[in-house]
């Protein structure tokens, strides 16, 4: 409903921008990166030759170009959406994702950090944590964040072989 009333708005003419973000955010929800990215591009280039930075939709562009795997371009999107709206939890997980891509983990470490803070509920911030921290050879720290990402999301068996992989990890480095 939303994407056909956005659609009736533009060809109207009405409320161009705030059509086409209604329809890039409700496409970015349901799959359709190709034409979020197409309409949320639009609106951030129309906002900014106003001066105006948008933080959600700088922050769902970063996200669906964190889908395509291109965080090198997500990044800025995802810098610019915490630095207008610091409480974006969702943008800080993506934000540090991206930068975990990038090899700066200090960064990364205080983005899923202050995510995980903000949202408690944010499992996929909890999981790249702990991803790093395993990575880094940070079991403990890695087991505490993946227990915690299995907790809030039991069914997900990808976190659940990852805690697995930990744990025996750990038990193998103990003396």
């Amino acid at each position: 409903a939303v994407v056909n009333m956005a659609g009736v708005q533009l060809r109207a003419g009405d409320e161009k921008i705030m059509a086409r973000r209604a329809r890039g955010l409700v496409f970015a929800r349901t799959g359709k990166e190709e034409r979020a990215l197409q309409d949320l591009q639009q609106v951030a280039a129309d906002l900014g030759a106003q001066g105006v930075t948008d933080p959600l939709v700088e922050a769902e562009i970063g996200h669906v170009l964190l889908l395509k795997e291109d965080h090198e371009r997500a990044l800025p999107h995802l810098r610019r959406a915490v630095d207008q709206q610091a409480d974006l939890a969702s943008a800080l997980g993506d934000l540090g994702l991206a930068l975990i891509m990038e090899g700066d983990n200090e960064g990364a470490a205080r983005a899923l950090t202050r995510a995980v803070e903000i949202d408690p509920g944010l499992t996929r911030a909890w999981y790249n944590r702990g991803l790093m921290h395993f990575h880094a050879g940070n079991y403990g720290q890695a087991e505490s964040d993946l227990a915690r990402a299995a907790e809030l999301a039991p069914d997900n068996l990808e976190i659940g072989r990852l805690l697995q992989q930990v744990r025996r990890r750990a038990h193998q480095d103990d003396p």
